[in-house]
């Protein structure tokens, strides 16, 4: 069965991200979350809260503390881009 992933930030490296689980057999993309609606699918990252197996957190770092956390918390799998957050507090 295919795991269910979501890119959170459709920009610069995000969309390579979207391309690599696009192409991979073992995933899904189910979602795409950015703030240009010709981006994604939704503009909220909550939105994928209780629908994906994963997520890959590929926003400003300013908001990668604030994202990957949520995501944690509601028992979803994260892979944050680096840096993992602006300081070593929300490390």
């Amino acid at each position: 069965m295919k795991k269910k992933i979501a890119v959170i930030g459709a920009g610069s490296f995000g969309k390579n991200h979207v391309r690599v689980v696009s192409e991979s057999t073992r995933a899904e993309l189910a979602f795409v979350v950015d703030k240009d609606p010709a981006l994604g699918h939704t503009a909220d990252y909550r939105d994928v809260i209780g629908k994906v197996d994963a997520a890959i957190v590929a926003v400003p770092t300013v908001a990668h503390a604030e994202i990957g956390c949520a995501l944690l918390e509601a028992g979803i799998d994260v892979l944050v881009e680096k840096p993992i957050a602006p300081t070593l507090a929300e490390a």
